[in-house]
């Protein structure tokens, strides 16, 4: 597949209603492996996993990186593979990548999935996110990146699932990692519109998902599936791949995918 004259590489497993997994800040698509070989998850159904541009196996544009390029490539994907429409599974910001191709291709959009991704902005003040962004597309990028990175990943994690997170994130070039986050910056592409599919929302321990946040999905979504994991990271779909599997089968044979 092809977006802005570059190849979108994506994984896909099976046959059946389209379930496109969507990875986030400075991710890949080998961080879903787990779900791609889950045989429950992948009964009567297509598991797709794409490399965004400027992430893993997929170069970048030659235009800037932004929300809409990255929707883009979704839709590049599930045009390349034939299908009208997919469930997306949006990690961390993968989510906000998700709710822009269902703003833009409302139709192409069965179901929305959230692990741990936020669907309000980061950040309120614009100095605070140019504070993050600024050396993230100066010389010390690869330290300022290691620091985001060893923050998200706690000690108690798995000596291997750690490094291997670890290797595949700062593997990102500069422009995926700095271009990639300058994109949730944008405040055109958080809309407050309702969400009109069914929604499910998974979530890691986290100060950022109070009730007040809860609130303000019910309000996009009054039906949403809330649900939060303990003991998790930020990554709980690696940290509890069974677990997290389970409560995505039954989200989406509910919603009947």
């Amino acid at each position: 597949m092809q977006c802005l004259g570059q190849p979108v590489r994506y994984s896909m497993v099976g046959e059946g209603p389209v379930v496109l997994f969507v990875h986030g800040w400075s991710c890949c698509r080998e961080h879903f492996r787990s779900q791609l070989a889950d045989p429950n998850l992948g009964r009567a159904r297509r598991l797709v996993a794409i490399d965004l541009p400027g992430h893993g196996e997929s170069p970048p544009s030659a235009a800037p990186l932004t929300m809409d390029t990255f929707a883009d490539a979704v839709v590049a994907v599930l045009d390349g593979i034939g299908a009208d429409d997919a469930v997306l599974v949006g990690h961390s910001n993968g989510m906000p990548v998700a709710m822009r191709v269902l703003t833009r291709h409302p139709r192409r959009v069965a179901g929305l999935v959230s692990i741990d991704g936020p669907m309000r902005p980061f950040f309120t003040d614009p100095a605070q996110a140019q504070r993050m962004l600024a050396p993230l597309q100066g010389a010390e990028r690869t330290q300022f990146a290691e620091r985001i990175v060893d923050g998200m990943l706690p000690k108690s994690m798995p000596a291997e699932r750690r490094e291997f997170l670890r290797s595949t994130i700062l593997a990102t070039g500069q422009r995926g990692m700095a271009e990639g986050f300058a994109a949730t910056l944008d405040p055109a592409m958080w809309s407050p519109a309702p969400i009109g599919v069914p929604l499910l929302v998974v979530n890691a321990p986290n100060p950022a998902w109070n009730a007040d946040y809860e609130a303000f999905v019910r309000r996009l979504r009054p039906d949403v599936d809330w649900q939060a994991m303990a003991g998790v990271s930020h990554f709980l779909h690696l940290d509890e791949p069974a677990e997290f599997g389970r409560r995505l089968g039954n989200f989406l044979t509910r919603i009947g995918r």
